[in-house]
């Protein structure tokens, strides 16, 4: 048992189930580089500050930076980093304070850029037989990426 601040409303478990159903879809997604098996997870429950802290340290341009640390976002996140080879390829950031029919995909935080297109690009030509439970994750991809990209 760990305890929790009161307002986290996101259970662990749907966060796990969400992680896997994407695990589960980026394996088919006919990409380039192929994701079958090259996918780890990390789950994270983390306040904004330590989000934007991060932010700063990181390796994203300064536009996407600026972007990122001026979004209003939660007190709390779930952040579920996808990592190939210890390298971040994106962060789907879930509102952990939200209620369980809210709107819990707040972002896609893009660390790959290429990577990132592709899979925005086949989502959104998939949505349609992709398992329901990623609508929201799908349309974040593809709120991600500019459009002069897709």
């Amino acid at each position: 048992m760990v305890p929790l601040y009161h307002k986290i409303r996101i259970p662990l478990r749907q966060v796990l189930d969400l992680t896997v159903l994407l695990d589960q879809a980026l394996e088919t997604l006919p990409v380039e580089p192929r994701l079958a098996g090259e996918l780890e997870w990390d789950i994270q429950l983390i306040s904004l500050d330590a989000l934007r802290d991060d932010l700063v340290q990181s390796g994203l341009s300064k536009e996407a930076k600026l972007q990122l640390l001026t979004l209003a976002l939660p007190r709390y996140l779930w952040r579920v980093r996808s990592l190939r080879a210890d390298k971040p390829m994106f962060d789907v950031l879930l509102d952990a304070t939200d209620l369980l029919q809210g709107k819990l995909v707040r972002r896609i935080v893009v660390h790959n850029p290429q990577l990132c297109r592709e899979i925005a690009t086949v989502f959104s030509l998939m949505k349609n037989i992709v398992d329901a439970g990623l609508e929201a994750v799908i349309a974040a991809f593809v709120e991600a990426m500019p459009a002069e990209g897709l």
